[in-house]
């Protein structure tokens, strides 16, 4: 798991398997597997891109919508043989016009997510991660300055104080961070 140097531990597993796929096929280090999900680092084939898989045990709805890419990195659905069939497994892959470190950013943050949502039916931890990723692309997307208008800063102080007070109010993380 990767609570701790999380960036560097994610650096080495990528460290240790580059060059080591071949064709499209994937190579991977395991990072966890809990509840519904198991989370990997990974490499995919001759382009060596630096990836997060994630697994997510259970039946999920057919994907009414692409699953989102670009800023850097995309998220695929793919197959990952030898490992748990009983999963539907994503991989979230960093383009070779993304920051590695922005990269590093992201795949930490969602290794994360999916460890504290490793408990949840498969359908609720795949829309945590798609709702997250989202979340990452338009944060990249912003201007360039990275300053909120007052408007903005106003309207966020504003949602904090809802989402805290929801959480006061004994909803819980999930629920109130889904429902944000």
């Amino acid at each position: 798991m990767l609570r701790s140097n999380s960036d560097i531990e994610l650096a080495a597993a990528w460290r240790a398997l580059s060059g080591q796929a071949a064709g499209d096929g994937w190579k991977v280090i395991e990072l966890f597997g809990l509840g519904n999900c198991c989370v990997m680092a990974g490499r995919r084939g001759a382009r060596n891109e630096e990836s997060v898989l994630v697994g997510v045990r259970g039946d999920l709805p057919p994907q009414p919508f692409q699953l989102p890419r670009g800023q850097g990195f995309s998220l695929i659905s793919t197959e990952l043989h030898g490992y748990p069939v009983d999963h539907s497994w994503f991989a979230l892959v960093r383009q070779e016009s993304g920051s590695l470190e922005l990269f590093t950013k992201v795949a930490v943050d969602l290794v994360n997510l999916m460890e504290s949502s490793s408990a949840q039916d498969g359908p609720r931890i795949h829309s945590s991660m798609i709702s997250r990723i989202r979340a990452w692309q338009a944060f990249m997307k912003r201007d360039s300055d990275g300053v909120l208008s007052t408007e903005e800063e106003i309207g966020l102080f504003g949602e904090l104080l809802v989402l805290r007070n929801l959480l006061n109010d004994g909803v819980s993380e999930f629920d109130a961070l889904e429902s944000w």
